[in-house]
């Protein structure tokens, strides 16, 4: 099964949201899990020794099981997919034109600096990360001299977009990426989703009820509300074991509940100029590239 269309990332950037308001599409076929990884370890799997690693990050790993991915869709629908790994892992990009050599290719971006506190509040709530902000930049801005080994996460590499849009754009025709930027689509979503449609050539008139933001970022007030609404074996169970009339409203409500017991804190005036300074040269490429100001992204004024 060779996908219609793949978003390609960035990670904490809308990615979650998009792939379930796309899914309400009638025109549409999203892969039954999200982030199936399954390019990635098409070019990282050989290198992965470690069970756990393996099973955690790629979710898919046979040619069988990413078919089976899209065996609920109808053969009017076009299949997609989502794994914001794709954006920075070495050999994707070659791989996906070698593989899906048609696939229409969407990446959503996110000021890299927000993208980043995204990312370790996300890691640090899940218990996967232990060091503070600060310390992690220290440590990855230390890897950045190095490659990117297999099956390793960079929280601050993956917001080098121009970089890997620019890697793409190597191997894909310019006509078959779709580059989208999170504030938009947090501000006006609904047209980011008409935009998308109409790169995709499917009905623009569809109704999406976007009225649920997934995957919502910031440390949780009520740890047991938090706990019994995230991603686990028992409500991914629950999601796939009920009928989908009954699953999506659950599951819509879970993440309204998610979302309003976040709370959100700051981040250092330190750590953002570090940031700032790393981000510089690559965003200032990425505004020339997309022809829009991104002067927020720097903490500079428009113009």
């Amino acid at each position: 099964m060779v996908p219609d269309f793949i978003l390609i990332g960035a990670g904490r950037s809308g990615t979650t949201s998009l792939y379930h308001y796309l899914a309400q599409h009638p025109q549409i076929a999203m892969s039954q899990v999200k982030e199936t990884n399954y390019f990635c370890w098409c070019v990282e799997g050989e290198a992965i020794d470690d069970v756990e690693t393996a099973e955690v990050t790629y979710l898919v790993r046979s040619d069988a099981d990413y078919t089976n991915q899209f065996s609920h869709a109808l053969p009017t629908q076009l299949c997609g997919e989502a794994s914001p790994r794709y954006l920075y892992a070495p050999g994707v990009a070659e791989r996906i034109a070698s593989d899906a050599p048609h696939a229409r290719l969407i990446a959503i971006l996110r000021n890299p600096i927000e993208r980043a506190w995204s990312n370790w509040m996300g890691l640090r709530n899940a218990g996967a990360e232990d060091r503070s902000f600060e310390q992690m930049i220290e440590a990855e801005i230390r890897s950045l001299e190095r490659p990117l080994q297999p099956g390793e996460r960079s929280i601050l590499r993956a917001g080098m977009y121009h970089e890997h849009l620019s890697r793409y754009l190597e191997v894909v025709p310019r006509n078959r990426l779709l580059v989208l930027l999170f504030d938009d689509f947090k501000r006006a979503p609904g047209d980011v989703l008409a935009s998308v449609f109409r790169f995709l050539e499917v009905d623009q008139s569809a109704v999406i009820n976007v009225s649920v933001r997934f995957n919502p970022t910031g440390v949780p007030r009520n740890q047991f509300l938090d706990r019994i609404t995230a991603k686990s074996p028992l409500t991914a169970a629950l999601k796939t074991s009920l009928p989908t009339p009954i699953a999506r409203p659950l599951y819509r409500t879970a993440m309204r509940l998610r979302a309003s017991n976040r709370a959100r804190p700051d981040m250092s005036a330190q750590a953002r100029t570090k940031l700032q300074e790393l981000y510089r040269a690559d965003t200032e490429a990425l505004e020339y590239f997309l022809g829009r100001d991104l002067s927020a992204w720097l903490g500079r004024s428009e113009g």
